[in-house]
């Protein structure tokens, strides 16, 4: 006979042990606390605080109405969890800008970067182009300081070439 069978047997019923059943939960609020709760959250000294900082400044004036998950559990329920008082809701991410090229010597890319030395702080500079369509590498030069001046007359000799 299977396990849940004589459990079955013994008790008479069993409880749903599944993932997501209805469950009877004893400590769970009452309306009136619940309404209590969305009072307490609605009113304008709290409109614009989260959960945690409500609890802990009802806390310091001796005053408990539920704990900190029970406020967003209700928040949530209610949809108030949302954007609340001056909090600004999230930003659509900016699109990456893309350039297209249709050959090579179209699109150029240029950057500077740090190259160590064998000296402990010191580095050199390297001066770079390179063809975005081809990702060949157009001009290259290496420098002890950065300068745009230098930059530039690397951009120019690359360009005359």
């Amino acid at each position: 006979m299977q396990p849940w069978r004589q459990q079955l047997q013994r008790i008479g019923s069993i409880l749903d042990g599944r993932k997501g059943a209805e469950r009877q939960v004893a400590h769970k609020l009452t309306a009136k606390e619940r309404q209590k709760l969305l009072d307490t959250v609605s009113d304008p000294k709290y409109a614009h605080l989260p959960p945690a900082q409500i609890v802990a400044d009802l806390a310091e004036n001796g005053r408990y109405i539920g704990s900190e998950s029970s406020f967003y559990l209700v928040m949530r329920e209610e949809q108030l969890i949302q954007h609340r008082g001056r909090s600004k809701p999230p930003r659509e991410p900016r699109s990456v800008p893309r350039r297209e090229t249709g050959g090579p010597n179209v699109a150029w890319s240029w950057d500077i970067t740090l190259l160590p030395s064998g000296v402990k702080g010191f580095w050199f500079y390297l001066y770079m182009v390179m063809d975005v369509w081809s990702r060949k590498i157009v001009a290259s030069e290496i420098h002890e300081s950065e300068c745009p001046l230098v930059a530039g007359e690397m951009l120019q000799r690359a360009c005359w070439r």
